[in-house]
């Protein structure tokens, strides 16, 4: 790992971030002689299980239907409405 001072680490942060970003190898910075902080390539940000879907069938295996979905919903329920 290579081992830079704090002083030089100011003086040239963005190439060292570019560096690291490109080597993928860590950088170690350090104040009066001791390890303070360590300049390390970001993860990978994972992608998520299931990318959203906006629409027809974003909806997909989230329900569960019972019954015959055909029928108009007024023979399947007595509105009191509609006695007279």
């Amino acid at each position: 790992m290579r081992t830079i001072t704090a002083e030089e680490f100011q003086a040239a942060c963005l190439q060292v971030l570019e560096q690291v970003q490109a080597t993928g190898q860590p950088v170690r910075v350090t104040l009066h002689g001791k390890p303070v902080a360590e300049i390390t390539p970001a993860a990978a940000e994972e992608a998520p299980a299931r990318k959203r879907a906006d629409g027809l069938g974003s909806m997909a295996h989230c329900t569960k239907i019972h019954g015959d979905i055909t029928i108009p919903s007024s023979e399947l329920v007595r509105w009191e409405a509609l006695d007279d």
